[in-house]
């Protein structure tokens, strides 16, 4: 991934975490890598634990989620499900 992309990734995840927290979620982590995937934010909101993915995407592109499908999504579930056993989370 070129020095660039990264960094823009880096940039629109500070402001997904800075938005979030504005709208009551507490940020538990960032940047998680577990189970082959990574996860961008994990949040609580109230009693629900939140997995973020965050896309930035150039005008134009069509919305963030068109580009989380297929492999990436699936990639993205089975990191949930790492991250969720890892830190006992099926009862939460």
């Amino acid at each position: 991934m070129p020095i660039r992309s990264f960094l823009r990734g880096r940039a629109a995840e500070r402001r997904a975490a800075h938005f979030l927290k504005q709208h009551g979620h507490h940020i538990v982590a960032r940047g998680v890598r577990v189970g082959g995937g990574d996860i961008d934010l994990v949040t609580v909101d109230r009693r629900c634990v939140v997995f973020v993915e965050v896309r930035y995407r150039s005008a134009g592109l069509g919305p963030a989620a068109d580009s989380v499908r297929g492999a990436k999504a699936r990639t993205f579930r089975h990191a949930v499900r790492a991250y969720r056993t890892r830190e006992h989370l099926w009862d939460a």
